[in-house]
């Protein structure tokens, strides 16, 4: 517990945010203002392809049957996939990196 309250002190802790709507979206804002790394998450694909616009590259964490793993693929100019969650995919192969 210790480490984490030093992390957090040193806005060195990392910050998951899901869900990029009207609560999760202002949040992470707040979080990245304040100095802290963040990441948000969300489902809907017309958010994501809002948020990752201008992004160099989408880090996939996990491996939720919700998402769209073609479509983000598809979108992402790089994709790191740290979960195996775009072995299904197809198309775009050659952005996938395993992480």
């Amino acid at each position: 517990m210790q480490t984490l309250m030093r992390r957090i002190q040193q806005r060195k802790a990392v910050v998951g945010i899901i869900g990029m709507g009207y609560v999760g979206l202002p949040l992470a804002h707040t979080f990245r203002e304040s100095g802290f790394p963040v990441l948000g998450f969300d489902i809907d694909p017309a958010k994501v392809k809002a948020l990752t616009a201008g992004l160099d590259a989408v880090l996939i964490s996990t491996n939720h049957s919700s998402y769209d793993y073609a479509w983000i693929v598809q979108h992402a100019p790089l994709v790191i996939d740290a979960r195996n969650a775009c072995v299904a995919v197809k198309e775009g192969r050659d952005k996938v990196v395993k992480a």
